[in-house]
């Protein structure tokens, strides 16, 4: 869920940095209606393509995992053993 603001966070905030003078000198990007477009297109792409899971996350608000939750999951055998497999004889 993180990830999904994060990366709805990242395009705006680099568009927006990329246009400094001071930051990239003479490199620096011209803040375009386009650019703006973008920056707001984009977010909204990932909050629609997130939106189920943001949406559980809030309804839900289910605290983190405990670090002993985190290893019972990490200790859960796989479904099936690959090595002990035989293929076609």
């Amino acid at each position: 869920m993180l990830e999904a603001l994060v990366n709805g966070i990242v395009t705006p905030a680099s568009a927006v940095s990329l246009s400094f003078t001071w930051l990239m000198g003479d490199d620096a990007e011209p803040l375009t209606a386009w650019v703006i477009a973008g920056s707001v297109v984009v977010p909204l792409g990932i909050m629609l393509y997130e939106g189920a899971t943001i949406w559980q996350f809030i309804r839900e608000k289910k605290p983190p995992l405990s670090a002993e939750e985190q290893e019972a999951l990490l200790a859960v055998p796989p479904l099936r053993d690959d090595a002990n497999i035989q293929g076609p004889t």
